[in-house]
């Protein structure tokens, strides 16, 4: 046996990333600086710019930092935003609110939070941290969402997709070492067709699919997995003409994915406050701002989530108002014009 002392485990529940992670220099560096300034920062962004990807990238290289760990809580399928950090981090609630069980746990704690997909349950995300991070002073909360929580000290990172070639520009020498986008398309489709390399023969197809993606990475790492079973060329011809849904290239899904599918035809770049297409990480504080809440009038079923002010996007217009996924059939054997309760 070694006589080397054994360096104490970290606490936390991070994961341990399966893949390398590409890119984002500048605004791993940035999110670094505003924690070690502000006590809550949000990223915010589309469904698949990486916003979890980052957040736990962050949270790995400040976890020394943090004697009682780094833990990441997913809210995506929790209903009781209190509940889910009790069980992460390992509180008994036995009875009473479980929010007051989770805050006298954090009281005297110096760790970091971490919310990842906190638009799920973006009402009681937003009265969780206010509440915890007034009752711990050593707490540091780093949340992921579509849409920020807009409370006081708040600061606000918008995640943007990687960057892509412009259309009909000439590509430069490796162009994977200068756009991040592709260098992640590289690595992706070695792992599933090994020996694929960026090359000058295929580089402009690359560039192609990365920018047809809207430098996505999820659908980037998606796409490249397709690879497995077509060709490059098949790929591109694929998105061109619009044949290519979102692909199954693993059976496990990746650190997150988006829980619903843009709408159609909609934009996948996020406009800035002036209306112009940003691509910086821009972080603002901001203060408290009221959010439109559901009203009671809306009629609601037991498969939504609470805190969700409008229905799902998969129901039909013609569906029961504030429905789910699979609570509702029509009725009769071959589909009738009725709904009822499944």
């Amino acid at each position: 046996m070694s006589g080397r002392p054994r360096s104490r485990p970290h606490v936390g529940s991070l994961p341990a990333e399966l893949t390398t992670f590409l890119g984002r220099v500048e605004e791993v560096a940035h999110v670094k600086r505003l924690l070690s300034t502000g006590r809550l920062v949000t990223l915010t962004g589309v469904g698949g710019t990486g916003k979890t990807r980052l957040a736990v990238q962050v949270a790995t290289d400040l976890k020394r930092g943090f004697p009682d760990g780094a833990w990441l809580v997913d809210l995506a399928a929790g209903d009781w935003v209190a509940v889910v950090v009790a069980g992460v981090l390992g509180v008994r609630v036995a009875g009473g609110d479980p929010t007051d069980a989770v805050l006298h746990h954090l009281r005297g704690r110096c760790l970091l939070l971490l919310l990842d997909n906190c638009e799920h349950l973006l009402d009681g995300a937003a009265d969780f941290v206010d509440r915890a991070l007034r009752a711990a002073p050593e707490l540091r909360i780093l949340c992921t969402s579509r849409q920020a929580l807009d409370i006081t000290g708040e600061y606000v990172c918008r995640v943007s997709p990687m960057d892509v070639p412009e259309p009909g520009q000439p590509l430069p020498e490796s162009p994977e070492l200068v756009y991040p986008s592709l260098a992640l398309f590289a690595q992706r489709a070695g792992a599933v067709s090994p020996g694929f390399a960026i090359t000058a023969d295929n580089q402009d197809q690359v560039a192609g699919v990365c920018a047809r993606l809207d430098g996505l990475p999820l659908a980037i790492e998606l796409a490249a997995a397709r690879l497995r079973t077509l060709t490059l060329d098949q790929l591109a011809c694929a998105l061109r003409d619009g044949l290519w849904a979102c692909p199954r290239g693993t059976r496990y899904r990746p650190t997150t994915a988006p829980s619903k599918p843009p709408a159609r035809g909609a934009s996948t770049c996020a406009t800035g406050p002036n209306g112009s297409c940003g691509r910086s990480c821009r972080c603002s504080p901001t203060g408290s701002i009221s959010r439109p809440r559901p009203t009671s009038a809306t009629p609601t079923c037991s498969n939504r989530s609470p805190g969700s002010s409008t229905s799902p996007s998969c129901c039909p217009s013609n569906r029961p108002a504030g429905c789910a996924t699979g609570c509702w059939r029509r009725s009769g054997s071959t589909g009738g014009t009725g709904w009822i309760r499944r």
